[in-house]
């Protein structure tokens, strides 16, 4: 087989390398544009016609060699035609494995677009993602006002109700009542 026809075949690390950059470029639009995602849609449309092209190529070349192996050619054409159907059959090997990887990006940007048209957007999204903050905010805040509030009845030696089911802080009683400090002790 000839170097020019060698030239527009990808190389045995070539797929592997090609489906590591094509990755790359798979996270750089996890963020979600659109645009990004159709744009890297587009370069593995064409990337898969063009590997069909090669394809057809080396398929030919593998044929024509095949046809050249008879019995009634001479020994050095006939080992060049077994050389070039091997070539012809790596080089199919390589384009078949770059297909599968761009088949696997598809699949992946497939789940991608998924993720995103799944995720809440815009001003409907930022207002529940600002009522959960806002939620989380006041539920830690009574927490923490709470434990103030059982710590400081601890330190008046009243006894803190403000567990689940507990009557309201009205209903507060004194530990002892002999031994409850009066109101003037609390202001001391």
């Amino acid at each position: 087989m000839t170097d020019d026809v060698m030239n527009g075949a990808p190389e045995g690390g070539a797929a592997e390398e090609l489906g590591r950059q094509l990755e790359a470029v798979a996270l750089e639009f996890k963020s979600g544009d659109p645009d990004a995602i159709a744009s890297v849609s587009d370069m593995l449309a064409d990337m898969r016609v063009e590997l069909a092209r090669q394809f057809e190529t080396f398929a030919m070349l593998r044929d024509g060699a095949s046809r050249r192996t008879g019995d009634d050619q001479p020994e050095a054409e006939g080992k060049q035609a077994r050389s070039d159907i091997k070539t012809a059959v790596e080089g199919l090997s390589v384009i078949v494995r770059t297909l599968e990887k761009v088949d696997q990006l598809e699949r992946q940007l497939a789940r991608d677009r998924a993720e995103i048209e799944a995720a809440p957007q815009g001003q409907e999204a930022y207002e529940a993602l600002l009522s959960q903050v806002s939620a989380l905010i006041e539920a830690r805040v009574e927490e923490a006002l709470d434990a103030r509030v059982e710590q400081r009845l601890r330190e008046l030696g009243l006894t803190p109700a403000l567990h689940a089911g507990a009557p309201p802080v009205e209903a507060i009683t004194p530990a002892d009542p002999r031994n409850a400090p009066s109101v003037d002790d609390a202001a001391a």
